[in-house]
C-alpha cells in the first residue's frame, strides 16, 4: 500500500497525474492487481498517505535544525 502511495505521490510530482486524482491513481493500482478496495482498505490508504505526509514533515523538520542552529562566534584577525 506504502510503495502504491509513494507513487501517486511521484506521479503527481512529475506532472503524469493532478494531484487531485493522486487517490483514484492508488485505487486503480490496487483493482488492477486484483485488490477491491473495501473501507478497510480505504483507511489502509489514508494512513499510508499520513504516514508519507509524517515522514516528509521529520525530514523537512530536521533539514531546518541543520540551518537553525546557533552559529559559532566568528573569530578575527589582528
Amino acid at each position: 500500500m506504502k510503495k502504491f502511495v509513494e507513487a501517486a505521490e511521484k506521479q503527481a510530482e512529475a506532472g503524469t497525474i493532478d494531484k487531485a486524482t493522486k487517490k483514484r491513481f492508488v485505487v486503480e493500482l490496487l483493482e488492477s492487481n486484483g485488490i477491491t478496495v473495501t473501507p478497510e482498505i480505504n483507511a489502509f490508504i489514508e494512513a499510508a498517505v499520513k504516514e508519507l505526509d509524517l515522514a516528509e514533515k521529520n525530514a523537512i523538520g530536521e533539514i531546518g535544525k541543520i540551518f537553525l542552529t546557533p552559529s559559532r562566534p566568528r573569530r578575527t584577525k589582528y
